[in-house]
């Protein structure tokens, strides 16, 4: 059995490389034969997990970084690749016949592993979302997870936010693309309802990210921070650079002044703060050094430690073990650190932080990020400071439940597919 996973980003992004591993592993369990491919955007960075094979995405084909890193959408061509991709899809439904066409050696090997699959399997997170004027961004990212369904290929959409999608076409295409996978498993119910108002709703369920299931068994040994000692609690914190990714009306500075004011009140309560980068690129916007850097530059040192050296996924979950709160930004630092029942305060941005917090009884946690200001995030700290013990008992209460959930992800879509098959031979 050939099984091509699209839609993986980028292994700079932990959370992303988190969740590539789970599936991997989960492949691996309940299809030990299959061969597996992997679509990956920033291929230039990927590193091996399992022995499966990479092949470049469609993403490639369109973005390009600049002098400054800073990703370049030639908007003209996606449009033009579209329209490529659904005539070659449109020769193969009825012919079975496989066309290149205009590409070349590498995008020949993209479209084979399209044409070669028994199982096409779109990456988990929260990557189909796109305000109204981001066109040709919204639909590269579409045409990964939606050409094995134009030609045909059993399709199953793993762990998804799905949304906000503010133009018509872009409910449209997503709704022929859930219409047309076998399976679609959606993160939190403000995803379901969505799709629901769209009137698509066969096949889609709820369940948890993939990443909760991501528990390596690491010890930080070497890297273990000197700075656990000297303060009395310990608090990791991720940032997130919102305004450079295209939301051009947040106010980055006051959600970075949000950051350094806890800062200096975690300091004066004889607690410590510790800066780590989620994700690390691949471009300018999705690196969360730049924050990180500026936060450290205006903060008083000893109040602050920054770990630029703890960058993957293992060492970060490790790292995150030893912290007694987190505060944090980006969704997978969050789920790395309720993994180990660490006190966990999310600034959340779209609605997947806030509505994957809601199917864990944990939504009072959530300050929504165009609210957050120095006072509220303060506040909300103090009071998950007193509530440390009930909080622990909550997310002991509640994470096993997501993790034993998780673990079944792949299983649960064999499963799936094969009643499908039964009812339909």
């Amino acid at each position: 059995m050939n099984i091509l996973i699209t839609n993986f980003h980028s292994c700079c992004n932990a959370g992303d490389r988190a969740i590539l591993a789970v599936t991997l592993r989960q492949i691996a369990q309940s299809y030990p034969q299959a061969m597996v491919t992997v679509a990956v955007n920033d291929i230039a960075t990927y590193q091996t997990l399992r022995h499966e094979r990479t092949v470049p995405s469609f993403y490639s084909w369109a973005i390009r970084p600049d002098a400054q890193n800073h990703a370049q959408l030639v908007r003209w061509v996606t449009p033009i690749y579209a329209m490529l991709l659904v005539l070659i899809a449109c020769v193969y439904r009825l012919t079975r016949i496989r066309v290149y066409g205009w590409a070349d050696s590498t995008r020949r090997k993209t479209l084979q592993a399209y044409f070669d699959a028994d199982l096409v399997m779109a990456c988990g997170g929260g990557y189909l979302f796109a305000s109204a004027t981001a066109g040709s961004w919204f639909l590269i990212l579409w045409l990964i997870a939606a050409f094995g369904a134009m030609l045909g290929k059993k399709t199953v959409l793993l762990p998804q936010s799905i949304g906000p999608l503010e133009a018509s076409w872009q409910r449209r295409v997503v709704g022929w693309l859930v219409q047309r996978s076998a399976l679609t498993l959606v993160r939190e119910q403000t995803s379901r309802q969505l799709l629901q108002a769209m009137g698509v709703e066969k096949n889609v369920q709820v369940h948890p990210d993939i990443a909760f299931d991501f528990n390596p068994t690491i010890h930080l040994t070497d890297k273990t921070p000197n700075c656990l000692s000297g303060a009395s609690f310990h608090v990791g914190m991720t940032l997130l650079n919102w305004v450079a990714q295209g939301n051009r009306s947040f106010e980055q500075n006051g959600y970075e002044r949000a950051a350094l004011r806890l800062i200096e009140h975690v300091g004066s309560l004889g607690g410590r703060v510790h800066l780590f980068a989620q994700v690390r690129g691949p471009f300018f916007a999705d690196d969360d050094r730049v924050v990180a850097q500026r936060i450290l530059e205006q903060s008083n040192p000893q109040h602050v430690v920054w770990h630029s050296d703890i960058v993957d996924s293992e060492s970060l979950f490790a790292a995150y073990g030893h912290m007694d709160f987190f505060v944090a930004t980006r969704l997978h630092s969050a789920i790395f650190a309720m993994n180990q029942s660490v006190p966990t305060l999310v600034v959340g941005y779209l609605h997947k932080s806030v509505g994957v917090l809601r199917e864990l009884n944990l939504e009072h946690w959530c300050v929504p990020i165009e609210q957050t200001n120095a006072q509220n995030i303060i506040e909300r700290f103090e009071e998950l400071h007193r509530q440390k013990a009930a909080v622990q008992s909550q997310l002991r209460n509640y994470i096993p439940v997501a993790q034993a959930q998780a673990a079944q992800t792949v299983a649960q879509i064999r499963a799936h597919l094969e009643t499908e098959r039964g009812a339909h031979p």
